[in-house]
């Protein structure tokens, strides 16, 4: 996954096996920077692999989101990476990390498990991260791929293989956030399009 921010013309993207290793716990994350710099930050603990198998950086530039297998990392962002913080689901194991998103000001992160079938989402308060609710939905691929809107309150999950098998089509759950409650708003699927809802944006 790639994603951008457009104020100062930053990317990130993950690295889940570095080129050349033949080794599943020595990923990354690379920052791109309009000026032609860049920057890396390689897995900083070698007990979870696939580090940067899922990536966010908010809006404000602030804060980048990565996963790893059963674990996703916090890491503040200023000139260089700063010290990454694990937050980690209760009761989360399994692909936990497989999709990641995080809110304009880095205040609010959500973490996808499809093997799980759950969203995991946290709340920041100055370096501490606490888990705020877990969205659990009993179907195939819930958590698939996510994204937070802006203002952290909204929050799209992706159930790409639907109710049924995988060739069913997939459906995208909407939840907004009142009082620091989740409930969901919407249920958005097309009959007639199998396998859909692989990705999404907010």
């Amino acid at each position: 996954k790639l994603s951008r921010i457009d104020n100062n013309n930053s990317w990130v993207t993950g690295i889940p096996r570095l080129f050349g290793q033949n080794v599943y716990n020595n990923g990354a994350i690379m920052l791109m920077k309009g000026s032609g710099s860049t920057l890396t930050f390689t897995n900083p603990n070698t007990s979870y692999s696939y580090f940067g198998i899922s990536v966010e950086i908010s809006r404000s530039g602030n804060y980048v989101i990565a996963g790893a297998s059963n674990a996703a990392y916090v890491i503040p962002l200023g000139t260089y990476f700063g010290t990454p913080v694990l937050i980690r689901g209760s009761g989360a194991s399994g692909d936990y990390g497989i999709s990641v998103s995080i809110s304009e000001n880095g205040d609010t992160a959500a973490v996808g498990s499809t093997s799980n079938q759950a969203v995991y989402v946290f709340t920041r308060s100055g370096s501490t991260w606490t888990e705020e609710q877990k969205i659990h939905v009993g179907i195939s691929y819930f958590g698939a791929d996510i994204d937070l809107s802006a203002d952290g309150n909204t929050l799209a999950i992706a159930a790409y293989a639907g109710m049924g098998g995988s060739n069913t089509p997939g459906r995208v759950y909407v939840y907004a956030r009142s009082n620091s409650v989740w409930t969901q708003q919407a249920n958005i699927y097309v009959s007639s399009v199998g396998r859909s809802a692989s990705s999404i944006s907010l």
